[in-house]
Formats: C-alpha cells, sequence, structure tokens
C-alpha cells in the first residue's frame, strides 16, 4: 500500500481564463497542489512563454498557427 501519494496540478488552456478562473488559480497557488517547478496554470501568452523556455518549437508554432490568435477581439452575444 502507497501512502503519502500527492497529486500535483497544472490546468493548459490555449484560451484566457476569467476573473473566476484565474481567483481558482490563486487559491490553488497558495495550496498543495501547486507544482514546485511550474506555475498552477498557463493560458494564452503565458502558455507561449512556458512552451519556449522548455524548447518545444514545434508545439508552439501549432500553437500560435491554429489555437493562439494573437490581437484578436472576439465578439461576445449577449443574450436575456
Amino acid at each position: 500500500m502507497i501512502k503519502h501519494l500527492f497529486v500535483k496540478s497544472t490546468i493548459v488552456t490555449s484560451a484566457n481564463f476569467d476573473a473566476e478562473g484565474k481567483a481558482f488559480l490563486t487559491n490553488m497557488s497558495a495550496g498543495k497542489q501547486k507544482p514546485f517547478d511550474m506555475d498552477v496554470g498557463y493560458d494564452g501568452k503565458k502558455l507561449l512563454q512556458f512552451v519556449a523556455a522548455q524548447g518545444l518549437d514545434l508545439l508552439k508554432t501549432t500553437l500560435e498557427r491554429y489555437f493562439i490568435k494573437k490581437n484578436v477581439k472576439l465578439k461576445v452575444n449577449k443574450t436575456s
């Protein structure tokens, strides 16, 4: 039987975290789930910086080409 098994978590998305998501990550960062050498969340620009620092050039190129668009404003339709 394994004792004292701990889980560390990192949430990754090519989108952006909203205010509620950022608050959740801040809370997680103060807890025991935060990895030692990583942040608890990577999104958009921060994700690109992370993969570049890790030498993951093909992943960075793919993210830039298909998932993360710079200076794109999304139009949100609000419905009642």
